[in-house]
């Protein structure tokens, strides 16, 4: 997945992505030695992420 593909899974900017990613809370690929080169998630590690990074609703009572 695409950074954009993955901030429209979220509801989130690519912005948010991209910060995600460079402080290593999503594994991605780099295709190419550029520092411009494109990334990619895979969409396990999203929903590894989202798993990770849900909080439990309270009960009420």
């Amino acid at each position: 997945m695409t950074p954009d593909d993955v901030a429209e899974m979220l509801g989130t900017s690519k912005k948010f992505v991209y910060e995600r990613v460079r402080d290593g809370d999503l594994e991605h690929i780099k295709l190419g030695t550029s520092r411009f080169a494109p990334l990619r998630i895979r969409e396990s590690e999203v929903m590894r992420y989202l798993t990770e990074n849900t909080v439990a609703a309270k009960k009420a009572g």
